[in-house]
């Protein structure tokens, strides 16, 4: 997936976002955001009790998670 692609997923979304929004938008739970909160992939801050994520921070995690495609299985011979 392309950081385009990523970008066009979340478009419907102000640039502030819940972890659950994140979490149904992915199709994970909101423990699996919050995991990535805690071990600090996942930047964000916090209203009194309640985690906000930029949507931006957000696309820019996900795309360091996508692994990358090998050279050898694109440049192959058909």
């Amino acid at each position: 997936m392309k950081a385009a692609e990523l970008e066009r997923l979340f478009a419907r979304f102000g640039e502030v976002m819940i972890p659950s929004e994140v979490a149904t938008t992915i199709r994970c739970s909101d423990s699996h955001i919050y995991e990535l909160i805690y071990r600090g992939n996942l930047p964000c801050f916090c209203i009194g009790r309640h985690y906000r994520l930029l949507k931006t921070d957000v696309i820019a995690c996900l795309y360091c998670m996508i692994p990358p495609i090998p050279l050898d299985s694109v440049l192959r011979d058909p």
